[in-house]
């Protein structure tokens, strides 16, 4: 070979050279970067990649806190709801007992009126129309309360009859 040949050979690519020389770089370079990245975190002294990586971590940290708060208050809540919905039922069935017992009150309370509003009528053979319309009235809330016994059969068709005189023939 000639010499010309011989440096044409040295300078044609050898691709094989080239992989492992950029390889050997790449490698030296990843450990040269741990290396100053383990002496500047000994020395105390943040890179920006360091701070940014910290600021990351921070981060992270405050999401899953604020996850897990908002798990915790979703779990309160749903808890808050059962004693409400609980509370209301027990509200419904107090409410409803108390409104069978006014229910119940009503209708003695009235039963008693409407019976005395008969008997002065009927004794005294005639009504007035005030005592009408009471009498009707206290009817109606009776009925509404639950109360239908002798007072529609009995008691109401006799007032009816009689005759109903106003309050200046009196």
């Amino acid at each position: 070979m000639t010499e010309l040949n011989i440096i044409q050979q040295l300078l044609k690519p050898n691709i094989e050279v080239i992989l492992s020389e950029v390889f050997l770089i790449a490698i030296a370079y990843i450990s040269i970067r741990k290396i100053t990245d383990e002496l500047i975190a000994r020395s105390g002294y943040e890179t920006q990649s360091m701070k940014q990586a910290g600021k990351l971590d921070q981060l992270s940290q405050n999401f899953a806190e604020m996850k897990e708060q908002q798990q915790e208050d979703i779990k309160n809540s749903i808890e808050n709801d059962r004693h409400i919905a609980e509370s209301i039922e027990k509200l419904t069935v107090m409410l409803e007992d108390h409104i069978e017992t006014d229910n119940q009150r009503t209708i003695v309370s009235l039963r008693s009126t409407i019976w005395r509003i008969y008997e002065e009528v009927i004794i005294r053979g005639y009504t007035t129309s005030d005592e009408l319309k009471v009498f009707e009235e206290c009817i109606t809330v009776y009925t509404a309360a639950g109360g239908n016994d002798i007072v529609h059969d009995k008691f109401r068709p006799e007032v009816l009859k009689l005759p109903i005189r106003s309050e200046a023939d009196l």
